[in-house]
């Protein structure tokens, strides 16, 4: 058991920059605390240990996928499991394919990269203070994984 739990959260680790990535290290350190503390019995433990374990492999599936098509897809993800609604990704998406064809990040590619997200989330009801909260995480998110791959590629 301590032993899927350390592989677990190692693959969480070094992905703290996702916010879903994050997430799942954050649920695997409350996993933690639970069952030190006897919150929490070795079956249902495992349960949920099982249920991070496909999620990630969820995850790893994705990773496969081109750069701009892995987070967008990153982005979907992370507005359902905030229960968002859709919005349409494809001028984001555009914009990724036009940073990864170029192999390099410009200043204006981040400032067009965020008004394409930010008009993207135009179409989401929220109040003003959170959708800005929500587009400075999908950017760092987006831009983190920008940088991985052209570091990736260099």
């Amino acid at each position: 058991m301590p032993e899927t739990f350390y592989t677990l959260r190692n693959q969480t680790e070094y992905r703290l920059n996702n916010p879903l990535y994050r997430k799942i290290y954050i649920k695997l350190e409350q996993l933690k605390k639970n069952w030190i503390s006897r919150n929490l019995g070795s079956e249902e433990l495992m349960k949920d240990l099982n249920l991070v374990e496909e999620q990630l492999k969820e995850f790893k599936k994705i990773e496969k996928d081109t750069p701009s098509d892995k987070i967008t897809h990153f982005i979907e993800i992370y507005l359902e499991q905030k229960n968002l609604s859709k919005i349409p990704l494809e001028d984001v998406k555009l914009k990724l394919k036009d940073i990864f064809d170029r192999e390099r990040l410009l200043e204006t590619d981040k400032k067009d990269l965020h008004l394409k997200l930010a008009r993207s989330l135009l179409s989401i009801n929220i109040p003003y203070k959170e959708r800005l909260e929500l587009e400075r995480e999908l950017m760092d998110m987006a831009l983190e994984e920008v940088k991985k791959e052209q570091w990736k590629t260099n």
